[in-house]
């Protein structure tokens, strides 16, 4: 049992909020039960025209560590903003409003913070259906296998790995409140998470690890991660050229040529989904192919990554020769 401070909350949980009225409850229900009672919820309402607005007001009358900010819509990353401005907390934390969480999910993580000297603690997680039944073909395939201590270096090293995304996402994490005191989510870009990972692990002198999967993530149609292939699908592109020119900044060459390959992984992709007889599609990817063009002789100078480069070059000839090698190679490991 974490022992509680009374003087003062110690853990602020933000819920970015939008037309998720379904799922909406039972995530609010999974947090107010937690075995450590020390929180205020801050549920911030991004807009939202269906009965989120309602149901946030209820909790909020129902639970006095509940507090409801209605704003207009701005996203998702705007949304999480607000929460921070308005965070009292120690400790944040993040819980998409679709998601769910265990009960001991705070309390564990805040556990192994106190116990480590951590300002950060990270949680496997594990997928389920709308109905919240653990989707068993994504079972077992999180890197996240033991409970351990990591260092900062150590942790950019995981942002290298293939199922990188346990550790890039914000939202199976407990954060020391100094973290935000430079960083915000980008506003208006999908993938925000990218954009930060690498600023939150480089701010930190230890970080623990969790295997226990207390995050529940849902997995449904229609979200923003699922729906129809826009522009928007290159802000992941973006972010991960931010990661790449902070690595070459940092001088952590292998996570340089993670943030590139990133990049120009998406930068394939959206040249394969979109339709590039749009002409202002077909601007916007030779627009992206120039920002690839104009960091690779930076990244082209670094010593080894032989078979990175003959990728980066092949992409550089042609994005859609990339795309195809891309995918052979995928199916080559699924056969």
């Amino acid at each position: 049992m974490v022992p509680e401070k009374k003087d003062r909350i110690e853990i602020s949980v933000i819920v970015p909020i939008y037309r998720v009225e379904v799922f909406l409850p039972a995530c609010i229900d999974s947090i107010l039960k937690q075995t450590f009672r020390n929180i205020e919820v801050i549920l911030v309402d991004d807009g939202s025209d269906d009965g989120c607005p309602a149901i946030c007001d209820a909790a909020a009358e129902k639970d006095t560590r509940v507090q409801v900010i209605h704003q207009e819509n701005q996203g998702l990353s705007a949304a999480r903003n607000t929460g921070i401005d308005a965070a009292k907390g120690e400790y944040i934390a993040f819980v998409d409003s679709d998601d769910t969480i265990e009960p001991t999910m705070l309390e564990s993580m805040l556990e192994r913070i106190r116990q480590d000297g951590s300002e950060m603690a990270l949680c496997n997680y594990r997928y389920v259906d709308e109905r919240g039944k653990e989707i068993k073909e994504r079972a077992g395939e999180s890197p996240i296998v033991r409970d351990e201590v990591i260092c900062r270096e150590q942790a950019m090293d995981m942002l290298c790995i293939e199922k990188s995304w346990y550790y890039i996402t914000a939202w199976n994490k407990l954060y020391a409140r100094r973290l935000f005191e430079h960083i915000r989510f980008p506003v208006g870009k999908r993938n925000e998470d990218v954009f930060v990972a690498h600023e939150f692990y480089w701010a930190c002198e230890r970080i623990s690890v969790l295997k226990e999967p207390l995050y529940h993530y849902v997995w449904r149609e229609g979200s923003i991660m699922r729906s129809k292939p826009t522009v928007k699908m290159l802000d992941a592109a973006d972010g991960w050229f931010e990661c790449c020119r902070f690595a070459l900044d940092k001088k952590i060459d292998k996570l340089a040529v993670r943030g590139y390959n990133g990049a120009i992984s998406e930068i394939s992709s959206a040249w394969h989904i979109l339709n590039r007889q749009d002409r202002e599609i077909r601007c916007t990817l030779q627009s992206y192919r120039k920002k690839s063009a104009a960091i690779l002789p930076t990244l082209m100078r670094l010593n080894g990554f032989s078979s990175d480069k003959m990728k980066w070059m092949l992409f550089a000839r042609s994005p859609r020769l990339y795309e195809r090698a891309k995918q052979a190679k995928r199916n080559a490991l699924r056969d």
